[in-house]
């Protein structure tokens, strides 16, 4: 587990934001976000997390869900406003803004100072995640985490079959 520095896929013209990437730098742990998986108002297939920052006791958010029928799944790592990393795992390929094209099935995104926001629609910039290409939610979280430095403590991982 260590930090992924996804530099080498940017432009040379750009960069990524130091202040988001300093903080990913430093270990994370991961546990329950004292939300009830599954007997609370989250949809049957989402799992969020509370991820505190074990340096600064700063506190951001995981969010992991399944996006359609096809068996897509999401993750986001959040504070308030800023979006550190959007996963895509079991979905098509992704083009940079560099044009530089990142193959299927699985992709994280990240900010950089030209394309800082992460989301539906955006050009964003992604960098691949080497987990097997049927991969379950358990799989992608893991890869997911492995890339920002975040280790699980007390996460209830419920048992589902997607």
């Amino acid at each position: 587990m260590g930090y992924y520095d996804p530099s080498p896929w940017i432009a040379s013209d750009d960069s990524l934001v130091e202040s988001m990437e300093a903080k990913l730098m430093y270990k994370k742990r991961a546990r329950s976000s004292g939300r009830v998986v599954g007997k609370s108002f989250l949809p049957k297939n989402n799992l969020e997390l509370q991820v505190l920052v074990d340096d600064t006791g700063e506190q951001l958010r995981l969010i992991e869900w399944q996006g359609d029928r096809y068996g897509k799944i999401y993750i986001e790592l959040i504070q308030d406003a800023d979006n550190y990393r959007n996963g895509h795992f079991r979905c098509g390929h992704h083009q940079n803004p560099n044009g530089r094209a990142i193959p299927p099935p699985h992709h994280i995104h990240f900010p950089t100072v030209k394309y800082r926001r992460l989301g539906f629609g955006q050009s964003s910039y992604a960098h691949p995640i080497p987990v097997n290409s049927d991969c379950n939610y358990v799989d992608a979280l893991g890869g997911f985490c492995d890339c920002v430095n975040i280790y699980w403590e007390a996460v209830p991982i419920p048992l589902w079959t997607w």
